[in-house]
């Protein structure tokens, strides 16, 4: 989705900067993503972009800042919660990372992949009962979802 602020040409250059991403070209995509950036600093999207690619890239403390920075752009942006939130549990930070997929599954409750994030969040942190719960209800929201059923087969039974 468009920021309110981002012009054609911005909208451009973050979708040339995307599609150098999905290309594999990081480098590339995070020097498109900041030029977008210079355009509007306030664009979400791309600093969503440029997270993904840094994050891509192994500068994970840079990618943190930049999915703090669009959710602060625009705080309803349930992929930049859900990416911080992964970020975060990557970084060992899971405290941090169980807010941020709570966040990201109030902002969509009805999200099965959110709910089995949150649930491996918990689980890594010791709450295994809530993480239980959250798996339940991945369960529930996407019951003939093969990848939901796949990845909650292979949840060590005290899990289930």
């Amino acid at each position: 989705m468009a920021g309110v602020n981002e012009d054609d040409a911005t909208r451009q250059v973050i979708k040339r900067a995307y599609h150098l991403s999905a290309e594999g070209q990081l480098l590339e995509a995070t020097t498109e993503f900041r030029r977008a950036l210079q355009l509007c600093p306030d664009s979400a999207e791309a600093r969503v972009g440029l997270a993904l690619a840094l994050g891509g890239q192994g500068i994970s403390e840079e990618a943190i800042r930049e999915f703090r920075a669009a959710i602060r752009a625009r705080p309803d942006h349930i992929m930049a919660h859900f990416f911080l939130a992964e970020a975060l549990r990557d970084a060992g930070e899971l405290d941090e990372a169980v807010a941020e997929f709570r966040a990201a599954a109030r902002l969509s409750p009805n999200d099965a992949d959110t709910r089995m994030a949150l649930g491996d969040a918990l689980a890594d942190r010791g709450d295994t009962e809530e993480a239980r719960e959250q798996y339940r209800t991945a369960l529930k929201l996407a019951p003939n979802d093969e990848q939901i059923l796949q990845l909650y087969e292979l949840l060590p039974d005290h899990l289930k």
